[in-house]
């Protein structure tokens, strides 16, 4: 079968679900802000304040733990180069268990070093609902991304649920 054919046949299918999942998607990021939005309402200032706080204590323990990992990697190359170079150290140790040891190590590093830097970046997005001011323009952001998402899926929000009318297809 000829590929201009297939990709002729396959182009409506493909458009079809594409867009049927682009929709779910969009009613899904509607529930969800309004989720967010009914969460900044309720909380405080103070509850804005302790979330801040908790993730940037976060960060400075994982921060912590990934400088104490690259300090254990730092004793392991030196243990690495020592028995490579045919130095014998206290325990009789191979090479391989060596190079074992430093990988975990660096892993370790790596990736507490990459939590570390996604609980300061939630964090720096929590302070902007400390103060009332930048959390009502907050809110105004997430309403105005929830009225565009609105007005692109036709969602209709009742008391009791939402619908989504379907575009008028004409032929």
């Amino acid at each position: 079968m000829p590929l201009s054919i297939t990709a002729n046949l396959l182009t409506p299918l493909l458009k079809d679900w594409w867009s049927a999942t682009s929709r779910v998607r969009g009613l899904k990021r509607y529930k969800s802000l309004g989720r967010t939005i009914s969460a900044i309402k309720r909380g405080g200032e103070s509850a804005a304040l302790a979330s801040c706080l908790r993730l940037s204590l976060g960060g400075i323990l994982t921060g912590i733990l990934s400088l104490w990992g690259l300090m254990m990697l730092l004793t392991e190359n030196e243990d690495f180069i020592a028995v490579k170079n045919g130095f014998q150290l206290d325990k009789p140790v191979s090479l391989e268990s060596i190079y074992r040891l430093g990988l975990l190590t660096c892993l370790l590093s790596v990736i507490s070093m990459l939590i570390c830097e996604i609980l300061v970046l939630m964090a720096i997005g929590q302070s902007e609902l400390i103060s009332t001011s930048r959390r009502r323009r907050s809110i105004a952001r997430l309403k105005l991304k929830r009225r565009a998402l609105r007005r692109r899926f036709g969602i209709v929000e009742n008391s009791t649920r939402l619908t989504v009318h379907e575009p008028n297809s004409t032929i």
